[in-house]
């Protein structure tokens, strides 16, 4: 798209999504963002599945937030089982936790890569499903 701002990485890890957004966003980069994502997750979407979200170098205004919260909406819809939020920015974190309340999933927020995974195993866990060896999807916008 003409106007994206923002881009994505994802990793898939068995049946988590890893994604590292990078830079300042705008409702383009977000719709790239759920095109790109919508492609990776059809083939692991008819069991539980989860994303973790690496919000560390990431920007956006308060309509791509709540473009974002529809998006976890949908994911609840699709077998998503939780969300795990990487952040070090205490406005992103604040602000991602104003909108995504709505969202009907188990969200936790961390400042470590790390926990967040290990928070995430073990929430799919709980679901019966073990970790498999990373996958590199689709390359940023």
């Amino acid at each position: 798209m003409v106007n994206q701002h923002g881009e994505t990485e994802f990793t898939r890890d068995g049946q988590v999504f890893i994604s590292r957004p990078r830079g300042s966003f705008n409702l383009e980069g977000v719709k790239a963002y759920e095109a790109q994502f919508l492609r990776d997750l059809q083939p692991v979407k008819h069991q539980p599945w989860a994303i973790l979200d690496v919000m560390t170098d990431f920007a956006g205004s308060e309509e791509v937030l709540k473009r974002n919260a529809r998006q976890f909406l949908w994911c609840a819809q699709e077998n998503c089982c939780c969300i795990a939020i990487v952040s070090d920015s205490l406005i992103i974190t604040s602000l991602t936790e104003k909108y995504f309340s709505e969202v009907p999933l188990p969200i936790a927020w961390f400042e470590e890569e790390q926990d967040a995974r290990v928070w995430v195993d073990q929430m799919l866990a709980s679901q019966g499903l073990t970790k498999p060896s990373s996958i590199k999807l689709s390359n940023p916008a």
